[in-house]
């Protein structure tokens, strides 16, 4: 074979291959303010995020004196994360795991004495596919999404699966695959209900051969099929299911030598069966071939004739009934090999996209071309993919388009970028997150198995957000409830074990602070109409106390003072923990609390005073009692507002993170376990951060972080 014939692995020349602080102003809401000079519960001269009363620093001494200054200092400066690798525990994602998965998703308490590990901060990284080119790429009808199997990276073969949903790509752990490979045929069989894999080409970059083998795929299984007889070893063949004759057909490819052939084979029922229609489109391989729903029939579209000095072949075949007729079509596309095809049910039409239009350089294009009643049409979107050929190119659905995945550009650099189109437009599909907020509610929802937030300030717009969102297996994902709370930042929320559901309490929007109870389960808000509960507050924190069998919540701020009241919810009624003359903590917003399973107890930590001081004390709450622990803990965290804390079942302690002190924003880390704090040094973290929500996922053994001063980055500790 010439070496510049298209082969399968090696068909290159040689050598080729190669936020900072955001202020928020919301002049409508009342805004907490560290600066000096403002009075108590008034405007602040600094914005802050809405609804939380502001505070002063009057009357505080020296010591007040320099918090004012130094807190003045943080609102208006900032560090943001550094971007860095990601390296974490996913659940059927990434193959990097950084600890086991866990056997139970229940928070269970640990004992006092567990061993304290040494993780630390990562970032999440929305899990793609890697770089590549000839995957097998096709709607899986059966499972309901796109299913991509293998490819070449230019260095090696692949054999890992994944599939695309919901605008976001999950890698599946199958416990058998077939072997690597790129340039298979794959098509999904509607008479059999499954994906059929058939052949391609392996080895290495220096050195591949096709193989023959037959696989289908069901409910994230693979099986090898045994038929009685096959096409042989092909790599490049052209693949796709007849709707209207039900079955699957296949034809050409290169052979074990990479010798175009020009056989038609049919698949039904595990059986390869080998038709001679007459005629037939001549020898080929890494052509364009799919199913016409509109019109009823397959459409073949060109290939490569293993001669790379005549032109790349340019003819329009139709099949049907078992027979191929050769279309008589008055313009067409350029002779291109590796172009995307897939049919959308959205546009009525057969897509084409891309391609390489010479054999001898492997020079690739961007052209978009359609096929519809027998004509072809090329269409020119302002917005498209970049030139590549062997991008993966999934048929749509009657609700979402064709999916474009990866290829390879003209200087042989395999791509990873996933395109939609529909309605004759291209659409770049980027990962989905939430967009930045401050003090988003934000908890495990233990009952649906997954974190779940809920709205916060957007410092973008300055506006209160009332969006739901799931972060599950590494992945966010918008909900849409038909019912759920109106917009607000500055709320509270917890996951109720005794009673199944996640409680979100008050907050704040432009018009003040709010004192509604609504609890979510399986998608849906609902509101719980009850009397006597608490009063409308903002800034308040609330944690499902384990040891007692309530969620408890404590303090906040109405729309003149902060408040110490004491709180239990359970079985959808509030009740007021009188503590009498008991001690308890003084009133305070933007504390942290959290049920400390290791140590069978609620800790509540820091937070905002009255007079606007930052109070380091430490309290543990058990059986409807505070207690104060401050005395004698050394070392302890600074006073802060705005941090954030989390119970790290895995890690067996509670976790602290972030918060706004005398001397600025921190990036400083605590674990708060055996009633002793201790200041980790974690070698990554966000940076300096506040206003953030967290929540412990189970799933990814993990303190899930996310919002803040910082922007939309998800990290996990």
């Amino acid at each position: 074979m010439p070496a510049s014939t298209p082969t399968f692995g090696a068909r290159r020349p040689s050598g080729t291959h190669l936020l900072g602080l955001v202020a928020v102003a919301l002049a409508t809401i009342e805004l907490l303010s560290l600066c000096s000079g403002a009075t108590a519960f008034g405007m602040p001269a600094h914005p802050s995020p809405a609804g939380v009363v502001s505070t002063s620093r009057v009357n505080q001494g020296s010591e007040g004196a320099d918090q004012i200054a130094a807190a003045q200092r943080s609102l208006t400066s900032g560090s943001a994360p550094v971007p860095s690798a990601a390296g974490a525990c996913r659940v059927d994602l990434e193959p990097v795991p950084m600890r086991s998965c866990p056997s139970s998703l229940a928070p269970a308490p640990l004992l006092s004495n567990s061993p304290v590990t040494k993780p630390s901060w990562s970032p999440f990284v929305n899990p793609v596919p890697s770089n590549r080119e000839g995957s097998g790429f096709v709607y899986d009808a059966r499972d309901k999404y796109v299913l991509l199997f293998g490819g070449f990276t230019g260095l090696a073969y692949l054999n890992d699966t994944w599939k695309y949903a919901g605008g976001a790509w999950y890698l599946l752990h199958p416990t058998k695959s077939p072997g690597t490979r790129a340039f298979a045929g794959i098509a999904f069989d509607a008479a059999d209900n499954y994906v059929v894999l058939y052949g391609g080409a392996t080895g290495n970059a220096s050195s591949a051969h096709a193989i023959g083998d037959s696989w289908s795929y069901a409910g994230g299984v693979w099986k090898v099929l045994a038929p009685t007889m096959s096409p042989g070893p092909l790599a490049g063949p052209m693949m796709t299911y007849d709707a209207k004759d039900g079955r699957v057909v296949l034809f050409g490819g290169g052979n074990s030598t990479y010798v175009p052939k020009n056989a038609t084979w049919e698949f039904l029922a595990g059986q390869w069966t080998k038709l001679t229609p007459h005629p037939a489109p001549s020898i080929r391989d890494i052509g364009e071939m799919s199913y016409d729903a509109n019109d009823g029939t397959v459409v073949l579209f060109g290939g490569y004739t293993g001669n790379s000095s005549k032109p790349l072949l340019t003819d329009t075949w139709n099949f049907t009934g078992g027979k191929w007729t050769k279309l008589s079509v008055a313009t067409s596309p350029p002779g291109v090999i590796y172009a995307g095809f897939a049919y959308s049910p959205l546009d009525a039409k057969l897509v084409l996209f891309g391609g390489a239009d010479s054999a001898l350089t492997l020079a690739s294009i961007s052209q978009t071309w359609t096929f519809s009643a027998g004509a072809w049409t090329k269409i020119g979107p302002p917005g498209h993919p970049s030139s590549r050929n062997d991008a993966g190119m999934a048929d749509g659905t009657r609700t979402s388009g064709i999916v474009l995945f990866g290829g390879d550009t003209s200087s042989f650099a395999e791509l990873n970028d996933t395109w939609t189109f529909q309605t004759l437009v291209w659409t770049h599909a980027l990962p989905r997150t939430p967009v930045s907020r401050l003090i988003p509610a934000l908890t495990w929802d233990g009952a649906d198995g997954y974190v779940l937030l809920f709205g916060g300030t957007s410092p973008a717009t300055s506006n209160v957000l009332g969006d739901t969102w799931k972060f599950s297996g590494s992945v966010w994902t918008p909900l849409h409830p038909a019912t759920s709370p109106s917009p607000r930042t500055a709320a509270t929320m917890a996951y109720d074990a005794s009673d199944g559901y996640v409680v979100l309490f008050g907050g704040a929007n432009s018009s003040g602070q709010l004192g509604d109870t609504w609890t979510y389960a399986a998608g849906v808000w609902s509101p719980v109409l009850t009397s006597g509960g608490p009063a409308k507050r903002a800034a308040a924190t609330m944690t499902y106390d384990y040891a007692d069998g309530y969620v408890v919540l404590f303090g906040g701020a109405n729309a003149t003072s902060e408040l110490s009241d004491t709180w239990s919810f359970s079985a959808g009624v509030w009740s007021t923990e009188a503590t009498g003359g008991a001690a308890h903590p003084s009133a305070r917003q933007l504390s942290v609390m959290a049920y400390d399973s290791a140590d069978g107890y609620t800790v509540l930590f820091s937070g905002s005073l009255q007079t606007g001081g930052l109070y380091p004390d430490t309290w543990t709450y058990l059986a409807g009692t505070w207690t104060n622990v401050s005395l004698g803990l050394a070392p302890t965290p600074p006073g802060l507002v705005a941090a954030t804390m989390t119970d790290d079942t895995f890690d067996g302690y509670l976790l602290l993170f972030g918060g706004d002190t005398s001397l600025g924003p921190t990036n400083a880390t605590w674990s708060f376990t055996n009633g002793t704090w201790t200041h980790l040094q974690p070698a990554l973290n966000p940076g300096a951060d506040y206003y953030t929500g967290s929540a412990y996922d189970p799933n990814l053994n993990g303190v899930v972080l996310f919002g803040g001063i910082s922007g939309t980055r998800t990290w996990l500790y």
